[in-house]
């Protein structure tokens, strides 16, 4: 995958958030790379434990978001962004409890696996496994540019992330309910959810990022680096969960 894209010519209101989109559908469409070995292997234990490590894991990714949101709202206020602060502290309402669909999904896989494989494993030590990698990269990218004079690109994040659900989820889910029967969706709460609600909250970020950058369009490069380091950071996190399947 690529690192971050960078614009090389100043550009004006009328051109930032066509900019914005056209380099980050790129990335975005480089994002199946991450996919693909997933949506290619029909293994029960594999896909089975993927998404154990997937809920357990992705925990430490989702009980933050309302905190990150809302703190990042406050934040853009301080710096002068106050419509952009506003609608992300109105915006963080609707993210608050999302961990604990994934708490609840861990704990429905974990008592599934231990009908038909083995080793045994226990739901509350598998939600105490240290975080991969790339959650605590995850976390870290939200907390760095909250604390900068970049809060602003939270909006970035929030937009590519829940973009991929509205893209890539309603794919994952019917491979997997290819692989595992078509109850495993009763399993994967967060996910079936979400495939539904990020629809309208992609509409929601991709109105809001195209007015901020109408008013201020300095701020494009940041909010593409910020968007591309989102994806690529999320991408690896599903490529950990994926490749720790494979070798347990």
């Amino acid at each position: 995958m690529q690192g971050t894209s960078t614009i090389e010519a100043p550009l004006t209101k009328e051109v930032a958030f066509v900019t914005y989109e056209s380099t980050l559908v790129k990335h975005r469409l480089q994002f199946q790379e991450y996919l693909i070995p997933l949506l290619s292997d029909q293994d029960t234990k594999t896909m089975l434990l993927f998404w154990i490590y997937f809920s357990s894991q992705g925990v430490g990714m989702t009980e933050p978001v309302e905190d990150w949101i809302r703190r990042a709202g406050n934040k853009c206020k301080e710096l002068g962004y106050q419509e952009l602060g506003e609608q992300l502290c109105k915006h963080a309402i609707h993210e608050a409890g999302h961990q604990e669909m994934m708490i609840e999904d861990t704990k429905r896989l974990i008592d599934r696996w231990n009908k038909s494989f083995d080793p045994q494993l226990e739901a509350t030590a598998v939600l105490k496994t240290s975080p991969f990698n790339a959650v605590i990269q995850y976390q870290d990218l939200h907390e760095n540019y909250i604390k900068s004079e970049k809060a602003y690109c939270q909006i970035a994040i929030e937009y590519e992330i829940e973009n991929l659900s509205a893209t890539y989820g309603s794919q994952v889910l019917g491979h997997t309910v290819k692989v595992l029967g078509e109850d495993i969706k009763h399993d994967l709460s967060f996910l079936d959810d979400h495939i539904k609600i990020d629809v309208a909250h992609t509409q929601f970020n991709k109105k809001v990022i195209s007015n901020f950058l109408t008013a201020y369009p300095e701020t494009l490069q940041a909010l593409i680096n910020a968007g591309t380091q989102a994806l690529n950071i999320y991408g690896g996190f599903l490529a950990s969960c994926y490749k720790k399947a494979k070798t347990n």
